[in-house]
């Protein structure tokens, strides 16, 4: 077979001679036969891509001395001209019987050939935050099932017969079976032990990787739902880099979290709801555009800015019933109110004698409390919906108890016991899941063969009773007239709306974000009685809008949707509108302590205020009166938040770090208001540390600028094909002329599987899939390991696993997990470059919201996770989106367990190589190893 080279200049070369002097003048191996490692005197790894238009190589021999190396790489690069994605790398120096030059400058004439590279546009970030095109090879198309003329889901004898060039998989699990490799490294470390603890139960149960295990493990369980939250100014400078990136947004923290249950008071709420929302006071509310909370908490953190926000016009209404029309989607709406001594909250007085304008102003720039209301179109199940408004239909509920009273019948005749499968040294995974898969198999015909026999003679009936349940199953997810209440005061337009027969699960409403703000230094100076107060209060309100109001206002836009404008205008005159031009801000506002103490007695005689005057009403360009369809979607309170639960406390101290003094910042818990998991932590962190501390301020500016630059180069190189193939993982968004680069994962020693393809392949047990076969850290990083270790950031010789997460546009974050015990040894470092970022700790959903708590990651700061901390192993960790303006990266500085890493060795030397090696081909429909693995693990998945 001949294998052929394409350098940059477009020239083939003959590599059967190179290939057969590296591997049999040395006397390492016979291409024929895979290597006995036993038997090597230096273990020799071979990495070959293919492409189409050639077979691409470089040669590395990774010596003792760094400088060496980049001796001998350099010297390949500059006299070969390589495009380097095909490795060959030894442990042991260059041999001094290889002369480089004569074997790389001068190619064989008869055997020269010409070719045209191809390349294709790729969007990249650079360190200025500017997106620019550049040039980069062209990826082959990724191999598909239809690309190999498999339909369906073929076996993997099948997938591996389309493919021309297969692995050896059977010489694969020959080798495997010999290796005696481990399957369980869960024991003999602590936070092994700490993580399975705070473990779903459930999931224990699940037949997956015990990596997926801890990727989808339960959070802390925050329930959320309507509460009092403050805005807390951003921490954010961007130091350095503020001419390129934007702060960070404020956060917002749900400070109720830790308010207590209070009782009594039930109908005293109610009185002050009364007083307050139903006509006994005047309602002074601002509406403005909110696609996010954003603009809402700009308008929270600054009431100097809330009459701009809010677009220079205050509304008033006499009772919150009236404002159904302006529930709609992107708008914010926010009711504001003052703290007062007597009865909790004071609505708004107006002298009419004087300036209306200038005292509504006044008092929306001086409230300390409010309201808010934020709406979104959203997706919610019906069934779900129907309950929270209190339609649904408790006892019609038949069809789930039927499949649960025949899935009991089943139960009971044929009880099969978990089956045995006996256990040797020979074993593997694969072994063990078919053997268990038989018995299962046979378990399964005797109990058909049973059921055949007694129910022989009842075909016919049998037939008819499964074609009944199945229509009885497929009735259960389609809503019916019996399953909606009609004597829950939904209106026949509602309920002909909510009753579709298409079958499907989903209803497509108008949520609405309801939520109390206070000012945080009022809040943290508060009172306990008052903080109960205040929450009870506001969850009182939720209590009466989802039970009775959301009804109400769904029957009249239901109604309105149905009559039109006109009738829109009619009772548009119920809500007041008043421009607030040209009034002046005060700066200077009244501030009261929010210390009383309030009885049940406080909310029986509350003031009302009557309005004398009329005042023009509301204008409808607010309202989408060309499109009135919003007005049909159902009102559903949801209970997610984009807030956190405990607001951590700093403790900022001096400490030299080397030659230097940086800040070093712990994070604590308050001890009133801290987890409730928390409470097993306390013996190793007694005063509530939450295990993970921060330095800023140890690199300079120069020195982050050179790291930021060489991390570009290693992107560009990644693009490139440059290291190994596994090393760059890259995720991509396409557009219609070009694809842009949103996140890159660079591993470097070894890599972890992560993603559900990747941990399905035949052997991701092995080694708690961690595998070697990626490039060595560059020098740079190497230098920087160094630096850490002399200035005791780090420990000695305690790093051997380098990753390194760019986020390149900052619209792609990182997903809810642990850094598994299991592979790596704690503690963690990370340094952010680049721009500011967080790190949130215990945010549910695609959406991460309902956070716990939050740490800062300025630019330069290096984050150290400490070992068997709550931190580190009781609650999973994220990225966010919009935690980052731009472009971010993350140095993750790891040590992976050595019982692991001893056991990637020997799976890489005496599975994957030899494998790898069978499939090598220049042919045009190679299928590469890597795509041949992939595909394996997709068919397996």
């Amino acid at each position: 077979m001949q294998m052929r080279h394409m350098n940059k200049r477009g020239v083939c070369l003959n590599y059967k001679q190179l290939i057969y002097q590296l591997l049999f003048n040395y006397n390492y191996f016979n291409l024929d036969t895979p290597p006995n490692t036993n038997h090597l005197p230096n273990p020799i790894y071979i990495n070959l891509k293919l492409q189409k238009k050639g077979t691409f190589i470089e040669i590395v021999y990774p010596t003792k001395s760094s400088d060496e190396e980049t001796i001998v790489k350099k010297r390949i690069v500059n006299n070969f001209n390589v495009n380097p994605t095909f490795w060959i790398a030894s442990e042991q120096v260059v041999p001094p019987t290889l002369d480089f030059e004569s074997l790389f400058k001068s190619p064989f004439p008869e055997q020269a050939v010409r070719h045209n590279e191809t390349f294709e546009k790729l969007e990249v970030v650079t360190n200025t935050n500017q997106k620019i095109l550049i040039d980069v090879p062209s990826r082959p198309a990724a191999y598909t099932l239809e690309k190999l003329n498999l339909k369906g889901k073929p076996t993997l004898e099948q997938l591996f017969q389309s493919i021309p060039n297969c692995m050896d998989y059977k010489e694969r699990d020959k080798h495997f079976k010999q290796g005696g490799y481990k399957l369980n490294y869960q024991s003999g470390y602590a936070p092994v032990e700490i993580q399975n603890r705070h473990k779903d139960p459930e999931d224990y149960t699940k037949k997956q990787h015990f990596i997926r295990q801890k990727q989808s493990q339960a959070n802390l369980n925050l329930k959320r739902t309507c509460g009092v939250s403050y805005v807390k100014k951003s921490e954010s400078e961007q130091k350095d880099v503020s001419h390129i990136f934007k702060k960070l947004p404020p956060l917002v923290y749900q400070c109720s979290s830790g308010c207590q249950p209070i009782a009594g008071y039930d109908e005293a709420f109610d009185n002050l709801f009364q007083n307050l929302l139903n006509g006994k006071n005047l309602i002074v509310f601002t509406l403005f555009n909110s696609s996010d909370e954003s603009a809402l908490r700009e308008y929270l953190l600054f009431p100097h800015l809330r009459n701009k926000i809010s677009r220079e016009r205050v509304m008033m209404a006499r009772k919150f019933l009236n404002l159904w029309m302006l529930f709609q989607d992107a708008l914010c709406l926010v009711i504001h109110y003052n703290y007062d001594e007597n009865q909790l909250l004071r609505p708004i007085q107006l002298n009419e004698q004087e300036d209306i304008k200038q005292q509504l102003v006044d008092f929306i720039c001086e409230s300390e409390i409010s309201i808010c209301l934020l709406f979104k179109k959203s997706v919610s199940g019906r069934k779900a919906f129907l309950k929270s408004v209190g339609l649904w239909n408790e006892g019609n509920d038949n069809s789930s108890v039927c499949t649960e009273t025949q899935r009991e019948d089943i139960q009971t005749k044929f009880v099969i016991s978990v089956p045995k499968v006996p256990i040797n040294s020979n074993s593997t995974p694969q072994s063990l899941f078919q053997e268990f898969t038989n018995i299962i198999q046979q378990q399964e015909n005797y109990v058909l063969e049973a059921r055949s026999q007694t129910q022989g003679p009842q075909t016919e009936q049998q037939n008819s009773n499964n074609e009944k349940q199945t229509k009885k199953k497929k009735r259960a997810k389609i809503l019916s007239s019996t399953d909606v209440r009609k004597d829950g005061g939904a209106s026949d337009q509602l309920i002909n709306y909510l009753i579709k027969e298409d079958g499907n699960h989903n209803i497509n409403t108008c949520s609405i974000r309801m939520e109390m703000y206070v000012a945080e230094e009022k809040w943290k100076s508060a009172n306990d009685h008052n903080k109960d107060l205040l929450n009870a209060f506001i969850k009182r309100v939720e209590h009466h809008v989802t039970s009775s109001y959301l009804i109400k206002m769904m029957n009249k836009r239901f109604k309105a949707n149905e009559k039109g404008q006109d009738y829109i205008i009619r009772r548009s005159n119920k809500i007041y509108e008043i421009p607030t031009d040209n009034v002046q801000i005060k700066q200077n506002k009244k501030s009261i302590n929010w210390t009383s103490k309030f009885t049940p007695e406080n909310f029986t005689n509350l003031q009302t205020y009557k309005l004398s005057k009329k005042y023009q009403p509301i204008s409808l360009d607010i309202l989408k009166m060309k499109e009135l369809s919003f007005l049909k979607q159902p009102l559903y309170c949801i209970t997610t938040r984009d807030s956190f639960a405990f607001d951590l406390i700093t403790k900022v101290t001096k400490v030299k770090l080397g030659d230097r003094l940086v800040d070093r910042l712990d994070f604590f818990f308050e001890p009133n208001n801290c987890p409730c998991n928390f409470k097993s932590f306390l013996p190793m962190f007694p005063e509530y540390q939450v295990g993970a501390h921060a330095y800023v301020g140890y690199f300079t500016n120069e020195e982050l600028l050179q790291m930021e630059k060489d991390i570009y180069e290693m992107e560009l190189k990644g693009f490139d094909g440059h290291y190994l193939p596994m090393t760059a993982q890259i995720s991509h968004a396409q557009s219609n002329h070009h694809s842009s680069v949103r996140r890159t994962k660079f591993f470097f020693g070894y890599r972890y599987m992560w993603t559900k393809c990747q941990l399905a392949e035949p052997h991701s047990m092995v080694a708690a899939g961690v595998r070697r076969d990626v490039s060595a850290p560059p020098l740079w990083m190497r230098n920087l390991i160094t630096k850490l270790e002399n200035d005791n950031v780090v420990p000695k010789k305690f790093i051997n696993s380098i990753a390194c997460n760019v986020y390149h546009d900052g619209k792609e974050g990182l997903a809810q997990h642990f850094d598994d015990a299991v592979r790596f040894k704690q503690p963690i470092y990370t340094i952010r470059v680049f721009s500011d970022c967080r790190l949130s700790f215990g945010s549910q959903f695609y959406g991460f919201c309902n956070g716990a708590f939050a740490v800062p990651l300025p630019r330069g700061c290096i984050l150290c996770m400490e070992e068997g901390s709550y931190a580190a192993n009781a609650i999973k960790h994220c990225v966010r989106p919009c935690d980052m303006t731009g472009k971010s990266a993350a140095l993750i500085l790891r040590q992976m367990h050595d019982q692991v890493t001893q056991e990637a060795v020997k799976y890489d030397e005496q599975v994957d190589l030899p494998c790898h090696m069978s499939t090598l081909s220049v042919e045009d429909n190679a299928v590469p190893f890597g795509e041949q693995k992939r595909l394996e693990a997709e068919l397996l998945s």
